[in-house]
């Protein structure tokens, strides 16, 4: 066998709307200043021949290497770790479609090597996806302007008679997820710093452990190693789930657009909100799930707050599924023009 060992580029995996795409420069362009959405990480290619114990080769044998470790198989194009968060923006669900057919794919060297196309839906109509959805968190509950909005969107989907189910998938902790998030964007950001601003940011975390930004920052290789190990395991748990149901809805955000807070310290910014003031990193919790596993997410309006402003839900699928997410939103846009 032999092993070649490359570092590429995670493909854009997450479309948005103005809310999401807020959120996901958010986490890593406010965050880090960085020229590119892009987190490098390394592939492995092996090849080789596998023979029957009388030496003839087997055609068309599938192999699947499973990490002792964890548990988690690795599938081809699945066990890649990063961030990627890229995707266009439109204003209607076939824009968004065609947006993606054009922008999608290899770039560069990669085209040498591989070819991309959009796998399609599972579905043929909105009644027949099984929904999952969670309106609400403790880590960053939506606030009484957004929730309604939400909450008419569900009532609507029961409507057409899809089968919905509440929660999260078993064994799943937003929480956990959050820390493995954080920790590897953190991670990231320190790595692209130039050497003073690592040097006065490892000072600052140093004497602030509590930082959520100090544990990746400063971070051993092992330590981002077993982080990378556990983000392919959420990422696996979620596939697993994909099998019981088609698509998974949550919230774009707590709350709708807000005028910019430009106080340094991230972690001592407040939001104003119908219900009170609301830390500011409780944008993060919601934009979790999707970055972390790498699975597609298309944001779509659902209505306006009492306030007039937008209020988005996201529509997550599979790894790769990103056809299932689009066909919920232009079935949805049809029937509601809310959407």
């Amino acid at each position: 066998m032999k092993i070649e060992k490359r570092p590429y580029p995670e493909p854009g995996t997450v479309s948005w709307t103005l809310q999401r795409c807020f959120a996901i420069l958010f986490g890593l362009v406010l965050f880090s200043g960085a020229d590119s959405l892009w987190a490098q990480s390394d592939r492995g290619v092996i090849t080789g021949t596998l023979i029957d114990p009388s030496t003839a080769a087997i055609a068309d044998a599938a192999v699947t290497a499973i990490n002792s470790a964890t548990r988690v198989s690795g599938l081809t194009g699945f066990s890649s770790t990063g961030l990627s968060v890229a995707g266009p923006m439109a204003r209607s669900a076939p824009d968004l479609m065609a947006a993606l057919q054009v922008l999608g794919g290899p770039d560069g060297y990669d085209r040498k090597a591989w070819s991309w196309t959009l796998p399609p839906s599972r579905k043929p109509a909105l009644k027949d996806f099984r929904v999952g959805y969670v309106l609400d968190s403790p880590m960053a509950s939506p606030t009484s302007e957004v929730r309604p909005v939400l909450q008419r969107t569900i009532s609507a989907l029961e409507r057409t008679g899809a089968p919905l189910r509440p929660g999260w998938p078993r064994s799943y902790n937003l929480s956990e997820a959050f820390n493995n998030y954080m920790f590897l964007l953190s991670a990231l950001i320190f790595s692209r710093e130039p050497k003073e601003a690592q040097e006065s940011d490892r000072k600052k975390y140093q004497q602030n452990p509590t930082n959520p930004f100090g544990a990746g920052a400063l971070s051993s290789y092992a330590e981002w190693q077993q982080q990378c190990f556990r983000q392919l395991a959420f990422r696996a748990l979620w596939q697993e789930y994909f099998e019981e149901i088609d698509v998974f809805l949550m919230p774009c955000s707590f709350t709708v657009a807000f005028h910019h807070n430009h106080e340094e310290d991230l972690n001592s910014r407040t939001l104003d909100t119908p219900d009170g003031k609301r830390p500011y990193m409780q944008l993060m919790p919601w934009m979790v799930t999707a970055t972390l596993t790498g699975c597609p997410a298309t944001a779509a309006p659902i209505g306006q707050s009492l306030s007039g402003l937008p209020v988005g839900i996201q529509i997550m699928g599979p790894f790769l599924g990103r056809c299932d997410t689009h066909r919920v939103r232009r079935s949805s846009e049809r029937r509601d023009r809310r959407f």
